[in-house]
């Protein structure tokens, strides 16, 4: 059946919005390779001076740190906003079920016009005069026309709330641009999966649940934080917070591979997570309330490594109603 377009898109692709929010975040990027590099900068700095020099090097580059974070804020926080409405075009034009999406809308009167509106056809008997065989072509397309006003009614009627959301969607991501990055815009952003996982770090003034965050946006924090060790060893208290609101198994895969990166600090593990048994024992530790430094020192005083659990593969798990394995 071919698609009719009695219905318009929107004139701008969700796809071409949400590409320009990447892009600006492409250029946050930038800025944050620029405070990386000032805060390495100036810890040489310091070390390399002392007395009454250090204490005038100790706060240089505060203020210039404290302007590139805003501007970091403010760039991810727009983005977010123009994700965001990108999100509310694709409703619009694709995803909407009631009121139906343009693209639904234009389906049904596909279908509609397929289905010739509802209108059925009596044939006159072969005997029929020409007068009754006019009169039968004239109801056909009566009920044909009915059946269509019908329909256009109903589409229409769904287009002008379709139309009304859009424009309420377009309204509130205006306001939120105005407002700036307050409490209430930017929870509202985070739980539409629309702002960067560091955003915790990004926004301190403000509380953001984990339990708010989409399953994708969900992994995307655990494969930031594996990308970025450092905050799995010094975790800011907003993130902190972000993790402990998680879902349980979320939560503890970002245990698990906290305790692996101190691990590996410790010299007891060298690559990333290598999974199987190792990972099982690392996980159990979490599961089980066993302390950061218990299990440091039973790696370290056992030798415990990877390659510590060679001489049970192959041996069949067998675990108890509780799920605890044992070989």
């Amino acid at each position: 059946m071919q698609a009719y377009s009695l219905f318009e898109p929107y004139p701008v692709s969700g796809t071409s919005i949400k590409s320009a929010a990447e892009d600006t975040r492409g250029r946050v990027a930038s800025v944050d390779q620029v405070i990386a590099q000032l805060e390495q900068d100036h810890r040489q700095a310091v070390a390399s001076v002392s007395g009454t020099l250090e204490e005038s090097v100790a706060d240089a580059p505060t203020e210039a740190v404290t302007r590139a974070n805003d501007v970091l804020q403010q760039a991810e926080y727009a983005a977010g906003c123009l994700e965001l409405f990108g999100t509310d075009i694709d409703t619009y034009n694709f995803e909407s079920a009631y009121p139906r999406s343009i693209s639904r809308l234009n389906a049904a009167y596909s279908a509609g016009l397929s289905d010739g509106f509802g209108a059925e056809y009596e044939a006159p008997a072969d005997d029929a005069t020409p007068e009754e065989r006019q009169t039968a072509n004239d109801d056909y397309t009566a009920a044909w026309r009915d059946g269509r006003r019908e329909l256009l009614n109903v589409l229409n009627t769904e287009k002008a709330l379709l139309d009304g959301e859009l424009d309420q969607a377009a309204t509130s991501v205006s306001t939120m641009l105005t407002q700036g990055p307050t409490q209430a815009n930017v929870t509202s952003l985070w739980a539409a999966g629309v702002l960067p996982p560091y955003a915790p770090v990004l926004f301190p003034g403000i509380y953001l649940s984990g339990g708010d965050l989409p399953p994708e946006a969900q992994q995307e924090l655990l494969q930031y934080l594996i990308d970025h060790p450092v905050l799995l060893i010094n975790t800011p208290s907003a993130l902190a917070l972000v993790i402990a609101g998680l879902p349980t198994d979320i939560r503890t895969d970002i245990y698990v591979e906290q305790r692996m990166e101190y691990l590996r600090r410790e010299g007891s593990l060298t690559g990333p997570n290598p999974g199987g048994l190792y990972e099982d024992w690392v996980r159990n530790t979490v599961e089980n309330g066993v302390s950061i430094d218990t299990l440091l020192e039973i790696a370290r005083d056992h030798d415990i490594t990877p390659d510590s659990f060679d001489v049970l593969d192959g041996m069949e798990i067998i675990t108890d109603p509780d799920g605890k394995s044992f070989f």
